[in-house]
């Protein structure tokens, strides 16, 4: 599924949630009264009782595990959250191939994938074909 809606702020997300979770559901999930959860959905451009949510505090959490080196801690947290709603988390970095041309890339994983179905054609033994990684 490809995004196709903008980014939405923190407050946004709890003001929808509110709409289609209902207070109640929140209040129970979160230990914490509805005033509080309001608070969180607040707009703090036009209120002034907006205060910090749990996204928010995310937010800063995996800002600060990047700060001191931990990539990878934070990755595997976004894409937990991200395999909950279908989706798969891609670096915008991407991959960055070693070779000028596809098929120069495809010989490198020529004799893998040749020994891989020798395997297959030869034996029926899955243990066999397994330890080819």
């Amino acid at each position: 599924m490809e995004m196709t809606t903008p980014l939405c702020k923190t407050w946004q997300f709890y003001k929808t949630a509110i709409r289609t979770l209902g207070m109640k559901k929140l209040t129970t999930m979160y230990c914490k009264s509805a005033k509080q959860i309001y608070r969180w959905a607040a707009d703090p451009n036009y209120s002034e009782e907006h205060q910090r949510n749990p996204l928010d505090r995310i937010e800063t959490m995996l800002d600060e595990l990047c700060n001191v080196g931990r990539e990878e801690t934070a990755q595997r947290a976004v894409a937990r959250m991200a395999d909950i709603v279908g989706c798969e988390l891609v670096g915008r970095d991407g991959q960055v191939p070693d070779k000028e041309t596809l098929n120069l890339e495809n010989l490198d994983d020529f004799d893998a994938v040749n020994a891989y179905t020798k395997s297959t054609q030869v034996s029926n033994n899955l243990f066999e074909v397994q330890e080819l990684k």
